[in-house]
């Protein structure tokens, strides 16, 4: 999302602060979705010998699919209220008085 750092979730309003001499960090990119103190991380990252990317990729990749799975799981919370709330209104019978 623009403005919002994807490691960080650091914005323009609560930016993050650079180590070496607390400066508020900038985006790095025009999609501003990259800060300047987490781009330092990745170029200082160690590199993974079998995929040849950033180990930081590994825990920024693990909390995806944990977020994925939160998703999943609430959105069939969502479909069993919504269903539990349709069998409910069903269920329902209207009686006016004077009908039988």
């Amino acid at each position: 999302m623009k403005g919002i750092c994807i490691i960080c979730d650091c914005t323009e309003r609560n930016p993050c602060f650079h180590v070496d001499d607390q400066r508020p960090c900038g985006w790095i990119d025009s999609q501003q979705d990259l800060c300047s103190c987490c781009s330092l991380q990745l170029l200082a990252s160690p590199i993974d010998d079998k995929t040849e990317m950033p180990l930081v990729f590994r825990a920024l990749r693990a909390a995806l699919v944990e977020s994925m799975a939160e998703a999943a799981e609430l959105r069939e919370a969502i479909a069993l209220n919504m269903l539990a709330a349709s069998n409910r209104a069903a269920a329902r019978v209207v009686w006016t008085p004077g009908e039988e």
